[in-house]
């Protein structure tokens, strides 16, 4: 709980400023920013523009978040995304209610929630769940919260231990719960958790009240693709869904797993170095990180944000609308955790308040490009995944093609798509046609000559690029800019 006789002094900030900047780590290596100036920018190229090694590259700015990272990816062989959320989870499970960045609008606490989907026993989400909670279970001052329970239980819960973190291995199921009447208020109640509201009171059963005062929940689920036919859009809308991190792992072509192999003796080191810092966290005296600095990159990234909350909300987008409100929040939290990461790294600081440096914004606004392409891939999946039966209209049948060519990268054998959609051949045929009509999506039947025209082969001697009948497929035009050849070449490289 904040101290309320310790309010953050301006002169601190404006006296240490310099002396602060010299202990702040550079970026160690250039790490490309995207420009956000452009009002109509293209979604899919966010979703197609990261691989999973820019989320190693990208971790490595940040030392301690690093450290985590591979701590995390030693035990197993998740991808480097899974592993940098598991880290994520673990820096802010070590920060406290205190730290918060102090805005116009409001104080932003530190917490974040975090929910990956994956294949089972192949994205490795209870390995990395478990990972987490051997860390997490040696900080002292944060309690462990059931994932599974009724509303009435999560505030009796947070009564006794308002600092707190969620760790679950299969959370479709709570998600398939709160479509039942007795859990119809649980988002409602989970989104006042995450925005940090003082105090929170509900009825009990026998006309009694319980109150939960200062509660600082934090939030990792694992979940398996499934999820997705639980997923409700009024979730979407009111905005409980656009507060989590998403993270998701369908990838088969690029994953390597790995034998079972001999045990790691230095892992256990590893772990108590990571803990040693952790806990330093919570020793610190700061309590605000005062927003002071505005990099033109996250100025940039604002008005990215705003032009596609307005034009999202004039089309009736509500599955987007909500998270581009508050994607420029998200980084200001993900820059003011990995701060508070280098101050303890960097010898730790006795002052109440800090500025939250320009470095540190931008690192924050990087991570989001990331979180962001995955949001738009769980958008995607959710378009295509509903309805699976009858269709309606036309301009349902159209969406629903357009969306399954987003989630397959924007390029596939037509006879993919046709089983995805569930549609029947008269009924894709049309919207097939039409869709070409009106030049959102181009077909093309494969044969050498139009490979060796596009440069996937060198002779129409040489052979297929693939095993079996030569398909006719199906691109989707806005995703590769019109470019025929860069659609083939990712489809192939794939």
């Amino acid at each position: 709980m904040s101290k309320k006789n310790n309010k953050p002094k301006k002169e601190d900030t404006v006296d240490h400023l310099e002396e602060l900047r010299k202990m702040i780590p550079k970026i160690k290596k250039k790490v490309k920013v995207g420009s956000f100036k452009k009002v109509n920018f293209n979604l899919d190229e966010f979703v197609k523009r990261y691989d999973d090694n820019s989320w190693r590259d990208l971790a490595q700015q940040n030392d301690l978040l690093w450290r985590i990272t591979k701590t995390i990816k030693e035990v197993s062989d998740m991808s480097w995304k899974v592993a940098v959320a598991g880290a994520f989870t673990v820096l802010t499970g070590a920060t406290k209610r205190d730290f918060y960045i102090d805005t116009k609008q409001e104080k932003l606490r530190l917490n974040v929630w975090m929910m990956i989907l994956g294949y089972s026993g192949i994205s490795r989400k209870s390995t990395t769940r478990r990972s987490i909670y051997e860390i997490l279970s040696q900080i002292d001052y944060l309690d462990f919260v059931p994932p599974k329970m009724t509303p009435e239980a999560l505030y009796d819960e947070l009564k006794n231990t308002p600092n707190a973190q969620i760790l679950g291995d299969e959370m479709g199921s709570f998600f398939k719960s709160l479509k039942k009447e007795y859990m119809k208020e649980m988002s409602d109640i989970l989104s006042d958790i995450y925005d940090c509201k003082s105090v929170l009171e509900r009825k009990t059963l026998t006309g009694g009240r319980v109150t939960v005062r200062d509660p600082y929940l934090r939030f990792y689920g694992g979940a398996t693709d499934s999820i997705i036919t639980y997923l409700d859009e009024e979730h979407f809308k009111q905005g409980f869904l656009p507060r989590f991190h998403f993270v998701l792992d369908f990838d088969l072509d690029e994953r390597k797993l790995a034998l079972i192999g001999q045990p790691n003796p230095e892992v256990k080191n590893d772990i108590d170095k990571v803990v040693a810092d952790l806990k330093k966290i919570g020793e610190l005296k700061v309590e605000a990180l005062m927003y002071l600095e505005q990099p033109k990159e996250f100025i940039n990234f604002q008005h990215y944000c705003t032009s596609l909350l307005i034009e999202h909300t004039k089309r009736g987008d509500s599955l987007t609308a909500p998270y581009y409100a508050r994607l420029p929040w998200h980084s200001l939290k993900l820059a003011g955790i990995l701060y508070l990461a280098d101050i303890v790294m960097s010898g730790g600081t006795d002052l109440t308040s800090l500025p939250l440096p320009a470095e540190y914004i931008v690192l924050g606004t990087m991570f989001m490009q990331l979180f962001e392409q995955e949001y738009l891939s769980l958008v995607y999946r959710f378009k295509s995944s509903a309805p699976t039966t009858k269709f309606y209209t036309k301009e349902a049948q159209l969406t629903r093609i357009e969306n399954l060519m987003k989630v397959k990268k924007g390029i596939a054998s037509r006879t993919v798509i046709l089983k995805a959609s569930n549609m029947l051949k008269d009924e894709f045929d049309k919207t097939i046609d039409t869709l070409i009509n009106n030049e959102t999506i181009g077909q093309q039947p494969i044969n050498k000559e139009v490979l060796v025209a596009h440069g996937i082969i060198e002779s129409v001697d040489d052979r297929y690029p693939f095993a079996g009948k030569p398909p006719v497929l199906i691109w989707h035009k806005e995703t590769f800019g019109g470019e025929l050849s860069m659609a083939l070449e990712n489809y192939f490289a794939n």
